[in-house]
């Protein structure tokens, strides 16, 4: 299996990454990052300049 890293788009790939979480890591709903702070970090991180 080949793994691909790529940049997040749209609310159901975010909301795929919570399922990676899971998956992965057998991460509880209580310890993943939730797509909406995805979604907020990725915002802060592309528009954010020092």
């Amino acid at each position: 299996m080949a793994i691909i890293i790529r940049p997040v788009q749209g609310h159901a790939q975010y909301r795929a990454v919570e399922q990676v979480q899971r998956d992965a890591w057998s991460m509880e709903d209580i310890e993943i990052v939730p797509s909406t702070l995805l979604v907020t970090a990725n915002l802060l991180t592309t528009t954010w300049k020092p």
